[in-house]
């Protein structure tokens, strides 16, 4: 019997779900994923979404050629991969028409409803907790799913007013219609005036475009995934693909599109990267994937490895350096951008690049460019969740001591809270409110928010290395999980991660490490001379090189620093965290490279 059938208003109730998604801009962006969920719904309707199959999902609703190859062409599975995720992405930041939310099971086609409860038990929402009268008070926060109402015994939060990211409406009537035309030649001299410079100025003509307009990530367009045409092949280099979507596609630094997803010709964007794999013959205990990130309009390589997919292990696990090496804050594509942008960081994409600049080069100041734009809303939600975020880390990173270290975790608490309504599924909004907690001494807040931070990219290596660190020195044993995985995840070169990677080796006794840590710093560049200076001390130091931590001590004390008053003062321009500052004073005072206080 048709499932509308059997549960009376359950075919009502899907069409009016449906069309309050379709009602909503978020699905408008996305054609091909709309008419496949208007397929889907109508098939589970008629009582057939038990039966459903590849083919028909790929003919009937995705509009293939009736020689569609369900077996060597993993099409329809990748497209409702996506639109799961739509879904989730939807439901993240936007109620239900009435109370149950539209979702499918994964390797199902059939379309369900049911509460947030069932649909996404891992999507969260923090709601703000009133004006914090103590300090820190990290405890009071309480997290309910929006579908929940209703349903649960908790009191319903009040809701803070909403970010509107829709243009303020402007009123045109009376006499703001007679200056029409005064306002419309303004503009056009201002345009002539503008255009006539752009072409004359030598210094914009030498800047790239992209440098002034990249409001929005790149686009990184994924290939399908070669491989023999055996069914295991094809089976492993289906998985290999649908792993590479996912992973690429929880970072913020790009946007990812699928080779064989239908653009329409109003939404096109050029890529500017495109990915190709090739899965090799078995060759003892494993397979060679070729990876090649390449420069779409020209093809140039830009970064390539060969990873051995060893039998009998997760693809999953083998992916993650690579996802890591590409889509990383100081990845391949990141350093690349961070390039192109010459330093010119205006409102949106171009400005979050400028903050990890600024944090490389200065570890924690913000040039008064790259914090005017972070003080400016994004309309893409996952965007403004990380300028958030960053706004979250810049208040923080002046935490010091004295009074007004209480304002600034108010501050910095509230606009992580601002960040993850903004997107509850950003990996940065969460990593900003772990932190928060961790260095106010609340650990298991702090672990909440870490749990939330991997689920939503376990893929980056500085939240990886960070949260670790704070998550095993608050004695959770996930921590050294995460610390091995931000060590086997970092890039070459990158510095922002190597502190906390060399902390942990110390706190572990994994002195094996050191070597390939001392290398990464060799390779890095632009980083801060303190930030330098603080981490080859310490590997010096652990390595039992006294005379050389000593000298790296001294050249940290010489860098320049908000504070001077003491050794715990001067940690502050890297370290926010009092605990972590008193253990690395212990340390070094234990090696014998700081003198003990004179009697």
């Amino acid at each position: 019997m048709p499932e509308g059938l059997q549960r009376p208003g359950f075919t009502a109730a899907m069409r009016l779900e449906r069309d309050h998604l379709f009602d909503n801009g978020q699905f408008n962006k996305a054609p091909t994923l709309m008419r496949l969920l208007a397929f889907l719904v109508e098939e589970t309707l008629a009582g057939r979404g038990d039966q459903l199959k590849s083919y028909s999902v790929a003919v009937d609703g995705l509009g293939r050629d009736a020689d569609f190859d369900a077996q060597a062409d993993s099409y329809p599975r990748v497209q409702v991969v996506r639109l799961r995720k739509l879904l989730e992405a939807f439901y993240a930041r936007h109620d239900p028409a009435e109370h149950s939310c539209i979702f499918l099971k994964s390797g199902s086609y059939r379309v369900r409803l049911g509460p947030l409860s069932a649909a996404y038990p891992e999507l969260v929402r923090a709601y703000p907790v009133a004006a914090l009268t103590k300090f820190p008070a990290p405890e009071v926060e309480t997290y309910v799913a929006p579908c929940f109402a209703g349903e649960t015994d908790l009191p319903e939060p009040e809701l803070p007013a909403a970010v509107s990211l829709e243009p303020e409406s402007t009123d045109l009537r009376g006499s703001h219609l007679r200056d029409w035309r005064l306002i419309a030649a303004a503009l056009l001299i201002i345009s002539i005036v503008l255009f006539a410079y752009a072409f004359s100025s030598p210094a914009l003509q030498k800047t790239p475009q992209a440098a002034l307009t990249q409001t929005e990530a790149p686009v990184l367009l994924l290939e399908p995934v070669s491989a023999a045409s055996d069914a295991r092949s094809a089976a492993i280099a289906d998985d290999i693909y649908a792993l590479l979507a996912d992973g690429i596609g929880r970072s913020w630094l790009v946007r990812l599109r699928l080779s064989n997803t239908p653009v329409p010709s109003t939404q096109s964007v050029t890529p500017a990267y495109r990915i190709t794999a090739q899965l090799g013959e078995i060759s003892g205990d494993g397979r060679p994937l070729y990876l090649r990130l390449t420069e779409f309009e020209t093809s140039n390589l830009l970064w390539s490895t060969t990873i051995n997919i060893k039998s009998g292990t997760s693809v999953g696990d083998s992916l993650g350096q690579p996802i890591a090496q590409l889509t990383g804050p100081f990845g391949v594509i990141a350093t690349r951008e961070n390039r192109i942008a010459q330093g010119r960081f205006g409102p949106g994409y171009s400005c979050l690049l400028g903050y990890l600049s600024n944090i490389v080069k200065d570890r924690g100041k913000v040039d008064d460019t790259v914090a005017r734009c972070l003080a400016k809303e994004n309309a893409d939600a996952k965007l403004d969740a990380v300028r958030l975020a960053f706004q979250s880390f810049h208040v923080m990173d002046g935490y010091g001591e004295g009074p007004a270290r209480k304002d600034r975790v108010v501050r910095a608490m509230d606009l992580a809270r601002q960040s993850i309504n903004a997107d509850p599924k950003e990996a940065y909004a969460h990593f900003a409110m772990a932190r928060i907690h961790f260095v106010t001494g609340n650990c298991p807040m702090g672990r909440q928010h870490s749990v939330h931070a991997l689920e939503a990219n376990p893929f980056d290596p500085v939240i990886l290395a960070v949260l670790g660190n704070f998550t095993a020195m608050c004695g959770y044993k996930e921590g050294f999980v995460m610390l091995d995985k931000a060590y086997a995840f970092r890039s070459a070169g990158e510095s922002h991660a190597r502190l906390s990677l060399i902390l942990a080796v110390i706190w572990q006794k994994r002195f094996d490490r050191l070597k390939m840590l001392r290398e990464d710093g060799e390779q890095a560049s632009g980083t801060s001379a303190a930030y330098h200076y603080l981490c080859e001390t310490l590997i010096a130091a652990a390595l039992d090189d006294t005379d050389a931590a000593r000298v790296n001590w001294q050249k940290f004390r010489a860098s320049p620093h908000a504070s001077s008053a003491s050794d715990d003062a001067m940690l502050t321009s890297v370290i926010m965290s009092p605990q972590i500052r008193a253990r690395i004073l212990g340390f070094l005072k234990q090696k014998g490279v700081i003198p003990p206080p004179k009697a």
